[in-house]
């Protein structure tokens, strides 16, 4: 798809490509035409985070894959995440991890798990400052308008397969985050309602 785009691009520019777009490794002593630098993955992690990306999301797990094992997978980085949540005390026993979006109907996660993450990371965290903010910005941009909490909350929501409310499977919705509270501390929640 990258190479589909960058062709459509260097045609839109007058630039003649000869040959169909594929991927693969590029053959030795081809000259770099170009390149760019990811931006860091505390900015990466927080786009992801408040916009609610799930491209984005699926990406940062086969990252966390490639860590481990080359070329990374899906598999490799939901090992490690699962790795993670049992160094931190997470009953991992309920929890089933199938992708990294999350938009799979088999993945099952528990408040408890989703509750020791935030407890684990913090508000001043990049996944803390990361989140989308209420009445503000990414997926809150329009919740809590017109509510004390505006300005202050921060979530990550979570929306799976939203049918009529009389049709299964049933929806998922979900709503996690950080509520700054007067001393400079802050309550963390999570509601997932299925």
């Amino acid at each position: 798809a990258a190479a589909r785009e960058f062709t459509l691009l260097l045609e839109a520019r007058g630039v003649g490509v000869g040959g169909d777009a594929a991927s693969g490794p590029a053959p030795s002593g081809a000259v770099e035409v170009a390149s760019i630098d990811s931006a860091p993955m505390s900015d990466v992690v927080a786009e992801m985070l408040g916009n609610s990306d799930n491209n984005t999301a699926e990406m940062v797990v086969k990252e966390l894959g490639y860590t481990v094992a080359q070329p990374g997978t899906r598999e490799a980085g939901l090992g490690l995440v699962r790795e993670q949540l049992v160094e931190w005390g997470v009953d991992v026993a309920p929890i089933v991890l199938v992708d990294g979006s999350g938009l799979s109907l088999d993945n099952r996660l528990t408040c408890e798990a989703i509750l020791t993450v935030l407890q684990r990371t913090g508000f001043e965290s990049p996944l803390g400052q990361g989140l989308a903010v209420a009445g503000q910005t990414g997926t809150l941009a329009t919740a809590f308008v017109d509510h004390p909490v505006a300005g202050r909350l921060r979530g990550k929501t979570g929306t799976l397969n939203n049918p009529p409310f009389n049709v299964d499977p049933p929806a998922v919705k979900a709503l996690a985050g950080f509520l700054p509270v007067e001393g400079g501390s802050s309550v963390e929640y999570v509601l997932v309602l299925n």
